[in-house]
């Protein structure tokens, strides 16, 4: 395929120590869940914000994805 590795080659237990090590790297910053960014907010009389609010749990765990189309007009039309 004309492909060629440059990197190291590791016996299993290298492999498998630095795989665990990136592992619990990645574990710490899963953890953590953040807050959703429309907890506490006034959202009374903004139906657009509280729509999105609504979806916004759904859409950071990729269960939902929304789009939105912003239609602006000018002075001209």
């Amino acid at each position: 395929m004309g492909q060629r590795g440059f990197g190291d080659t590791l016996k299993r237990e290298e492999f498998e120590a630095r795989k665990k090590a990136e592992k619990e790297k990645h574990m710490h910053r899963d953890t953590a869940p953040q807050p959703l960014a429309s907890v506490g907010k006034d959202l009374s009389g903004k139906p657009l914000l509280q729509e999105l609010a609504s979806r916004e749990e759904l859409v950071r765990n990729g269960k939902l994805t929304c789009i939105v189309y912003i239609r602006d007009k000018n002075s001209r039309g």
